[in-house]
């Protein structure tokens, strides 16, 4: 009986801490999630700028004859800065939803243990349960 409220108690321990990460995985989660947003947004604020951008280019290719060479390679670099800029933040983004989609994995299995732990506290206090009262009949 002492045996059974021991792992009882161990069990609720573990239940408890299980439920602490699972509390902190869902935080990180949140915060992930905020950051994913946040990207997306700065990923269409730089859409919307390449949109400008085109427009713009398509303006200047028709005055190009009048623009120096130095005009032509500042229109360069701010290309390649947003195809950099873009590229970056769809790695970003890449990662941020890979380990999202592992953290909603790990929570989902934390979520799943906690359930099984649950079930098994249950089912050890009905032991206990039946046990006292056999004990005490």
């Amino acid at each position: 009986c002492k045996q059974l409220e021991e792992e009882i108690s161990t069990l609720k321990i573990k239940l408890r801490r299980s439920e602490a990460k699972s509390s902190e995985l869902e935080r990180i989660n949140n915060e992930l999630l905020a950051i994913q947003q946040k990207t997306a947004s700065e990923k269409l604020e730089l859409e919307n700028a390449k949109s400008d951008l085109t427009i713009s280019l398509a303006e200047a290719h028709k005055r190009l004859s009048a623009y120096s060479q130095d005009q032509a390679r500042y229109i360069d670099e701010y290309k390649s800065i947003y195809e950099s800029k873009t590229t970056h933040l769809q790695q970003e983004t890449d990662q941020l939803t890979q380990y999202i989609q592992q953290q909603t994995t790990h929570i989902d299995a934390i979520t799943q243990e906690n359930a099984n732990l649950q079930s098994r506290v249950q089912d050890m206090e009905k032991a206990n349960e039946e046990f006292r009262q056999q004990f005490t009949a």
